[in-house]
């Protein structure tokens, strides 16, 4: 059995402190950076992390720490997938011109291919709102009907339609699997589906669990 050490309290308690310094401990215990996954709710936490450990570590290089990022970055690493795979952003645009859907743009400040993620999207047109609940949907992993009750808890948009709600999400699919396109969930999902996990790996550390 592994040895599973948990970490509990609100924001601003200093668990992200205490994780970035067991780090060390196992750096200077003799693991190797590419032995050790951390994966976080954001890629500013893993990165943290990193820039913390090389302060102590010089010797070793920002690259060596492979598996420090969010959990879908490890898993479409892993998948070998690239920026063109990525139904989000450019893809997600030429899709919604497709079909008339007015998303919103999203602001992409670095050249990432997952930089844009669900947490963040600005959700002001009726699009936007069925965007999100696709990925809510997924994720959740709950029945449509479920999902809807869920997801509309506290209230729908004026011109929502569990009709228009429908066509959206079997377009999407098709959409994606036409262009062999992965979302965000599709990285989580395919990655168990297929075994996909960082081999030789002596430490994880899951932040904002």
């Amino acid at each position: 059995m592994p040895d599973i050490t948990r970490f509990y309290g609100p924001p601003g308690t200093g668990k992200t402190e205490r994780l970035i310094s067991i780090v060390s401990d196992e750096l200077s215990q003799g693991v190797s950076p590419s032995e050790i996954v951390y994966v976080s709710f954001t890629k500013v936490a893993a990165r943290v992390a990193v820039k913390r450990a090389l302060e102590h570590f010089p010797n070793y290089d920002e690259r060596d720490f492979k598996y420090f990022s969010t959990v879908h970055s490890v898993c479409f690493n892993l998948l070998g997938l690239h920026r063109g795979d990525v139904f989000a952003t450019k893809e997600l645009y030429k899709f919604g011109n497709m079909y008339g859907y007015d998303l919103t743009p999203q602001e992409v400040t670095e050249r990432d291919p997952l930089a844009q993620t669900i947490q963040d999207m600005a959700i002001i047109t009726i699009a936007d709102y069925y965007e999100a609940f696709c990925n809510y949907y997924k994720n959740s992993t709950m029945s449509l009907d479920d999902t809807i009750r869920v997801y509309t808890r506290d209230g729908i948009p004026p011109n929502f339609s569990r009709g228009e709600l429908e066509t959206y999400i079997k377009r999407r699919d098709a959409y994606k699997a036409e262009n062999n396109l992965f979302d965000f969930p599709d990285m989580l999902s395919e990655a168990i589906k297929h075994q996909e996990y960082p081999l030789d790996i002596k430490v994880l550390f899951i932040d904002e669990a």
